[in-house]
């Protein structure tokens, strides 16, 4: 994904960017948490506004795929793999 064509809405999305625009694994972990953090303090905040719920939803839906798909990852690759 080429970061320079995304607008972002939302101060929290920055995080959420990040976190799917990056591309060394060993960073991936904590671009994820940071992502979540901030997803979290905004629903702590409760906005709303409908569009930003959604983005919201969609943001935690797509850093649950990339979680996976990262650890899927690891495993074929035989990163920390246990048998």
């Amino acid at each position: 994904m080429d970061r320079s064509n995304v607008i972002t809405t939302y101060p929290w999305q920055e995080s959420v960017l990040d976190a799917l625009t990056e591309r060394q694994r060993e960073c991936l972990s904590d671009k994820i948490s940071r992502a979540e953090r901030a997803i979290s303090r905004r629903l702590r905040e409760r906005p709303r506004e409908l569009e930003e719920q959604l983005a919201l939803k969609d943001a935690v839906h797509a850093l649950q795929v990339l979680f996976l798909q990262s650890d899927d990852e690891e495993q074929v690759t035989g990163d920390e793999y246990i048998a």
